[in-house]
């Protein structure tokens, strides 16, 4: 999925570019960092390409959105895991639309 929204994310509409982004995530919440190292080296690198810059920030607005909202999907100390992580992907997007303003 990763791949694919780096390489035809302008391919598909914009509802199915959403919903590849959601299960990106929901698949992150379940197995990331340890099945899925890549991700956030991937998402920032994207963050930093002017024409992944959007596919990347979309990623990193729905982790935030999902990991700070997962309730019975995940358990308390994953939940507890991911809001850890949650700082780091404010200081990317932070950064990302203060440099690009």
């Amino acid at each position: 999925i990763l791949e694919f929204l780096q390489t035809k994310s302008r391919e598909v509409p914009p509802f199915v570019f959403k919903k590849m982004v959601k299960i990106l995530v929901d698949i992150a919440k379940q197995e990331w960092p340890n099945q899925f190292p890549e991700l956030l080296p991937t998402i920032q690198q994207m963050t930093q390409n002017s024409e992944l810059i959007n596919v990347g920030l979309s990623i990193l607005m729905t982790m935030c959105e999902e990991f700070i909202s997962s309730r019975d999907d995940v358990s308390a100390l994953r939940r507890d895991e991911l809001k850890k992580v949650l700082d780091f992907i404010c200081l990317i997007i932070y950064f990302k639309l203060s440099t690009n303003t």
